[in-house]
């Protein structure tokens, strides 16, 4: 019998279970499930004689690198006694004999963890072949193609289409731009200059970003990035000692750098730190105790080496258009977790929800939840005035969706 099963993530992912069986009796199988948005985690306990328990752990629908990529997991089973004290049985997770007193039913505790033990390397050229550039921030990620084609359909969509039949290839000396890249222009299929003489000054092999944009979307990673070309610019590459090596670039135009590196931390460690919606913080929430740029400025003063919380909204935007159903999960958990009665009217008519049915979803189930509330909010009364003076020409789409809902 299943007394308990949860999750504790953070780096480190512990699954863990609580349960009840009689030891003795050799037809007991219990299959005990954990849904989590990675995928299911089942846990199988067989009686398999007298006192002999067997524990196996499966997974079903786990999403490829949700958990990161160099993972080491481990088992630990105790046993609890009618006082209620655990005692340790064994770190494996299979085929141990262990002697209990004779009993009715035993209680039980098993915890699977999983440790990610990558070793982050963002902003290293070796090993990785992928270089993402932002040009309005003059910064670049590196990861491996292998990574991003496993991590993200879209990815391998990108890096297997005609656009990277060439890759780029660097030479030890070549020209630089004031951002200490190489100079570059966009491909152009009818008309490519690649040829050996043109090494040094290669064509910038770009991939679409159609959906991900923040160009147009508010409570953008954007103003991070601004602040970190402001305050703590990233450093520019160290060329000097590359020699000749290929690898494929990608131009990032419509996404934050500061989003972009959260993302990528993300699919290696499991971990993601959001930051408060716009609307929570001044000047938009008069109650709020700071800005985001203070919320930035404390944050670069007490962990300079870590990146920036990022927006969860930026967050969804990016992992949609990644197609990475964990990431968008635990976006829109974050979103909802963050809705109150005064800004819930303002996220419902942001530019954000009228481009994505399911964000926009977990607003309305919100504000019909709370409809009395909401509708006399001031955050419904501004965007009633919007509405009316022609600056949120969505809100009638939503509206009409809004009402019927709010009026059953």
């Amino acid at each position: 019998m299943l007394k308990m099963a949860s999750i504790m993530e953070k780096h480190t992912f512990v699954f863990s279970w609580e349960f009840e069986l009689d030891t003795n009796d050799d037809t007991v199988c219990l299959e005990l499930p954990l849904a989590t948005r990675f995928g299911e985690f089942d846990l199988d306990v067989e009686v398999e004689g007298p006192q002999v328990l067997t524990f196996s752990i499966w997974t079903f629908g786990l999403e490829r690198a949700a958990l990161g990529r160099d993972l080491k997991a481990t088992a630990a089973s105790h046993w609890v006694n009618s006082e209620g004290k655990s005692s340790f049985l064994t770190s494996e997770a299979r085929h141990q004999l262990v002697t209990f007193p004779s009993r009715a039913n035993d209680s039980f505790e098993l915890e699977f963890e999983i440790k990610n033990n990558s070793m982050l390397s963002l902003l290293s050229k070796r090993p990785n072949d992928v270089r993402l550039v932002f040009p309005s921030l003059g910064a670049v990620l590196w990861e491996s193609s292998t990574f991003l084609a496993n991590s993200s359909p879209y990815f391998t969509t990108l890096l297997a289409s005609s656009n990277f039949t060439e890759s780029v290839r660097r030479k030890r000396k070549r020209s630089k731009t004031q951002n200490g890249g190489a100079s570059s222009k966009l491909a152009d299929p009818d008309n490519d200059p690649r040829s050996s003489k043109a090494t040094a000054n290669p064509t910038l092999v770009t991939g679409s970003e159609q959906g991900g944009g923040e160009c147009d979307s508010d409570d953008s990673d954007e103003d991070s990035d601004d602040f970190l070309k402001r305050r703590s610019p990233p450093s520019v590459e160290d060329d000097s000692d590359d020699g000749d090596f290929t690898y494929r670039e990608v131009n990032i135009t419509e996404t934050a750098y500061t989003t972009y590196r959260a993302v990528l931390l993300y699919l290696h460690s499991g971990h993601i730190a959001f930051a408060p919606l716009s609307c929570t913080l001044l000047p938009l929430n008069r109650g709020a105790q700071q800005t985001r740029e203070q919320l930035l400025e404390a944050h670069l003063s007490s962990k300079p080496s870590q990146p920036f919380p990022v927006s969860p909204k930026s967050v969804y935007r990016l992992a949609h258009l990644l197609e990475i159903p964990s990431l968008c999960a635990l976006s829109l958990a974050e979103l909802r977790s963050q809705l109150t009665i005064n800004n819930a009217a303002r996220e419902l008519f942001s530019k954000t929800s009228a481009l994505y049915d399911d964000l926009r979803a977990v607003i309305l189930a919100f504000v019909v939840k709370n409809w009395a509330e909401v509708k006399a909010s001031e955050g419904m009364k501004e965007m009633e005035t919007k509405a009316r003076t022609g600056q949120l020409p969505h809100s009638a789409a939503i509206f009409f969706e809004l009402l019927p809902l709010a009026s059953k």
